[in-house]
């Protein structure tokens, strides 16, 4: 993912932890706009999302990341994608086991 432009991720995936190891890499993700991409990829900001599960929605969003490469800024797709790591799934987890949230 290193030499990316950008990874483009077409299924529907419960977490998909694809999206976020590209983030983590700082590169923009296109993925279909369903399951775990919805809390994860954030329009304008760490890639785009497309709807409609078509070539012509594939094309579509595709229009839309290409639109947009300048928008993304690697740093802020990076501290994104630091949100699901390890370190803070742990943390949350003990919270909600101890009654904290």
């Amino acid at each position: 993912m290193k030499y990316c432009r950008a990874v483009i991720f077409p299924g529907e995936d419960d977490f998909g932890i694809v999206p976020v190891e590209a983030m983590a890499c700082g590169k923009p993700v296109l993925a279909y706009g369903s399951g775990g991409a919805l809390e994860t990829v954030v329009p304008g900001v760490t890639g785009e999302l497309f709807r409609e599960a078509s070539v012509d929605g594939l094309e579509a969003g595709l229009a839309k990341l290409l639109l947009n490469m300048t928008v993304y800024r690697p740093k802020r797709i990076r501290e994104h994608a630091e949100k699901f790591s390890r370190k803070i799934f742990e943390k949350k987890m003990r919270e909600v086991v101890r009654g904290n949230t």
